[in-house]
């Protein structure tokens, strides 16, 4: 297991006037067996950072410690990526096609010189650990895309690394099979105690796998916390996208006898206390904000089922009408519109609603998420002891 620490790195590629920075003044820490994610869009500046971690580049300001020994800094690589002890899974895996899959799990142990009974012994543990006995002898174009992948994280671990780095490792995988592939790596991590990275534009691999995560923008950090921090309270539009689905509604807010009134289209008028609001000179009267409701804060009642109980935690939004349902993991995916907003709404739904469908809205209260008109929250949550770190991204 290893902490590691970046201090204000900065990493930019190019000369004089061509020069790119593709990552800007980023810091955090990764805890020993923490296992951490980074998650953002393609070209976010998610692979120079697992590259910086591996050594395979060096930053151009700023350092890089491993156990509080510097192992990069202000443009030199101190520690090469050799000497950092760290397993690699890439996306596409990378196995060499002509070997064997034990001969693809043994090939880090061979390179170290090691005797041929340790590295035996060593291969067969490992696949017994990620059950995948059967395939040793199988090279890789034999065995199926799960198969691949268990090889290719056994490979990483052959040679105990203190740090396990994932590269995407689910992109290739089939959507049936990738809960399963997470559960293994979780278990994995855990039973080898080791530190673990993952880097992934899914949210889906971070909510399952990481304890704690850094949201990245434009080679920016844009906030450091607990995964449920950051779907929660999350410091902006950019975050709230890259950690989960939301529906972001154009809005209006007015002042009302101590209070705010959220006006959205023709229909969706709701107030919110001020004390829910940041009012540290962000909000004005008729100003311009982003109401973001999260999918399964969204609740639809037909005509038939208006007279179903809810509890008071849910509160009527608006009526509306269903544009079209589809299925998606064991529920019904709905996107309806409601009058004067233009865009579609997504929400679920345990049972199927044809097009045209009449419906009454019904959101969850104190779930709604308001941005300003450069898509920074203005909600005025209070972040815990542990809990998110927010970033104030750099121009």
């Amino acid at each position: 297991m290893v902490k590691i620490e970046f201090e204000n790195v900065t990493k930019s590629f190019g000369r004089k006037n061509r020069v790119k920075v593709a990552v800007r003044d980023v810091s955090f820490e990764v805890k020993h067996k923490d296992f951490f994610g980074i998650i953002g869009s393609s070209g976010a500046g998610k692979t120079t950072l697992l590259r910086l971690i591996a050594g395979l580049e060096a930053p151009t300001t700023g350092s890089i410690y491993f156990d509080d020994e510097v192992v990069a800094e202000d443009g030199k690589i101190k520690v090469p990526a050799e000497g950092r002890n760290i397993g690699m899974v890439f996306q596409n895996w990378a196995l060499y096609p002509h070997l064997t899959s034990f001969e693809n799990i043994a090939f880090p142990l061979r390179a170290r010189k090691q005797p041929a009974e340790e590295i035996k012994k060593k291969v067969e543990f490992l696949a017994e650990l990620l059950d995948i006995k059967e395939v040793l002898g199988r090279r890789p174009g034999n065995i199926s895309g799960g198969q691949q992948q268990r090889v290719a994280v056994c490979r990483a671990l052959s040679k105990d690394p203190s740090l396990l780095l994932l590269d995407e490792p689910f992109s290739n995988l089939d959507a049936t099979i990738k809960d399963s592939a997470r559960s293994l790596i979780r278990s994995v991590q855990n039973e080898l105690e080791i530190t673990a990275m993952i880097v992934s534009h899914d949210p889906a691999d971070i909510f399952s796998l990481a304890h704690n995560a850094l949201v990245i923008s434009n080679g920016i950090s844009i906030q450091i916390g607990k995964t449920e921090e950051l779907y929660n309270n999350p410091y902006s539009i950019d975050v709230a996208r890259a950690i989960g689905e939301i529906n972001l509604l154009p809005s209006t807010i007015f002042r009302k006898d101590g209070q705010y009134l959220i006006r959205a289209g023709d229909s969706v008028s709701f107030s919110i206390d001020a004390e829910s609001l940041r009012t540290d000179g962000r909000i004005e009267d008729g100003q311009k904000v982003i109401l973001g409701i999260r999918p399964e804060d969204i609740r639809l009642l037909t005509k038939q089922g208006r007279e179903s109980r809810y509890s008071d935690e849910w509160v009527h939004l608006c009526d509306g009408t269903v544009n079209i349902s589809g299925y998606s993991v064991g529920v019904f995916r709905v996107i309806f519109n409601v009058p004067g907003i233009s865009k579609d709404i997504v929400t679920t739904s345990e049972v199927p609603l044809s097009g045209g469908t009449p419906i009454s809205v019904l959101v969850k209260k104190n779930e709604m998420l308001l941005f300003n008109s450069e898509g920074v929250s203005v909600m005025n949550y209070e972040v815990t002891s542990g809990g998110s770190r927010l970033v104030e991204a750099s121009k």
